[in-house]
């Protein structure tokens, strides 16, 4: 098996690492705890796109991912208008 490796400027472009989601919490925290394990690039960043969750183990689990520098973005008003 043949690795490429390229060369990163002196500061890495920011990679933003999107991960969509509706109420399974469970599913998210795997994924995250995954990509933190394995990921050795230098500039990222994690963002939950949520579907409208309403149950509070979601809710909870946001508010507990949050300070960890995860960002979590809305689409129920988009969606909204697309209907």
């Amino acid at each position: 098996m043949m690795h490429v490796r390229y060369h990163l400027p002196f500061l890495a472009p920011l990679v933003s690492i999107i991960i969509p989601n509706k109420a399974k919490p469970e599913l998210i925290e795997a994924c995250i705890t995954s990509i933190r394990k394995r990921i050795n690039y230098p500039r990222y960043e994690l963002v939950i796109v949520d579907n409208g969750s309403t149950d509070l183990d979601t809710l909870r689990f946001y508010d507990y991912i949050r300070p960890q520098g995860v960002t979590i973005e809305y689409i129920t008003q988009f969606l909204t208008i697309l209907l």
